[in-house]
């Protein structure tokens, strides 16, 4: 019987036993495994979040509220928002539907305060 540790005995063994090309899938699979499991996760935050009442939103602990009259600028660069007001700025990636919405929400409350960047 033979026990495996470690990454490196993991593909010597392989190296003996399986062909090549095998090993590259290997090798491949534990590289993807790992990274497909963060973004997995990630979207799976995301959709709950985005699922939320603005209720429920604002009963979060994690919502920060920013009154207009504090906001210093707003940047907007293609789908990406940045928000300053007085020593942080927050960035937000908006869908595309959602950019023309914001966009003209934001110069009707903003004024010259906004900033379109192509």
């Amino acid at each position: 019987m033979i026990y495996v540790t470690g990454l490196v005995s993991l593909a010597a063994v392989a190296n003996r036993t399986l062909p090549a090309i095998a090993v590259s899938f290997l090798a491949a699979g534990v590289l993807i495994v790992p990274l497909a499991s963060a973004l997995f996760y990630y979207s799976l935050l995301q959709r709950r979040v985005s699922a939320l009442t603005p209720k429920e939103i604002n009963e979060r602990a994690s919502t920060v509220r920013i009154p207009w009259n504090r906001i210093t600028q707003v940047r907007l660069i293609r789908r990406l928002i940045k928000i300053k007001f007085s020593s942080h700025t927050y960035k937000v990636r908006l869908g595309r539907r959602d950019v023309s919405l914001v966009r003209e929400l934001a110069k009707s409350k903003l004024g010259d305060k906004l900033i379109v960047s192509a």
